[in-house]
């Protein structure tokens, strides 16, 4: 049986990670979407021309694969495979971030690679989660 601090203990942990889901499972959904429909921001400023060459996709159309890339990891951060998506969402975060805005836009790299790590600490929350429950 489960003491009341323990309990305690979980209800803040459990919070915390829906929190954490929500936050990234939405805004990955919101920013794809905004990419797809070209809002918010000229998106194709932030690809390296170097990406251009090296896919030989247009800009709109890179930008495009982003933006369902993106929509797809939040609809699994989302769902029951939040862990995975978790991990998806850092990768991607990271390989992304640094990738596409290389050579300029240092302030979003950095913003993206803080934002990694707390997508790591959401797939660590539903390991801890789920072995708190299954024990």
């Amino acid at each position: 049986m489960i003491d009341h601090t323990t309990q305690q203990q979980m209800h803040k942990l459990t919070t915390t990670w829906i929190m954490l889901k929500l936050s990234y499972g939405l805004m990955p959904i919101v920013f794809g979407a905004a990419k797809i429909f070209n809002l918010l921001t000229n998106w194709q400023g932030y690809i390296n021309p170097t990406v251009l060459r090296i896919t030989a996709l247009s800009p709109v159309h890179l930008i495009y694969i982003v933006g369902t890339i993106e929509i797809t990891i939040g609809l699994i951060v989302l769902s029951k495979f939040t862990r995975i998506g978790a991990y998806l969402i850092a990768s991607w975060i990271i390989v992304a971030g640094t990738f596409f805005a290389m050579g300029h836009h240092y302030d979003a790299v950095a913003r993206d690679l803080v934002m990694a790590v707390g997508a790591l600490a959401l797939a660590r929350i539903t390991e801890i989660l789920h072995d708190m429950r299954t024990s």
